[in-house]
């Protein structure tokens, strides 16, 4: 028995479509692993979400937005928002001042008081 080319395309769509099933069962599976990777990221990150929300009530000079790995500190000048620094938290690296493009990059070892945040803040504005 020979196919001929209506069999060759039926079989050919059904591959199509079965690679296509199993393609967008493969990506199902892979957000889910990437959302109980942040759900890991935010519960291992409690201190700086304690540092976000100091900050946050005790200093109205900056705004503070609070990412996966830092913080992020901008302020409005001119009615434009500028981006000042990141705040990191790593008890592995000293704590250190170092750029990252035009962003400097603030990392404490340990969690730093509301005043010496402020005070680098402000040397570096």
């Amino acid at each position: 028995m020979q196919l001929n080319g209506v069999w060759w395309l039926v079989i050919l769509l059904v591959v199509m479509m079965l690679l296509y099933i199993f393609a967008k069962y493969r990506q199902g599976s892979q957000t889910d692993i990437k959302s109980t990777n942040k759900k890991a990221a935010s519960k291992s990150n409690k201190p700086l979400t304690k540092l976000h929300h100091t900050l946050k009530n005790n200093d109205t000079d900056f705004n503070y937005y609070l990412r996966e790995n830092h913080i992020l500190v901008s302020q409005t000048k001119n009615s434009v928002q500028q981006k000042v620094a990141m705040i990191t938290l790593d008890k592995n690296k000293a704590s250190e001042i170092r750029k990252l493009g035009e962003v400097s990059v603030l990392n404490f070892d340990k969690q730093p008081s509301v005043e010496r945040v402020k005070e680098m803040l402000n040397a570096l504005v």
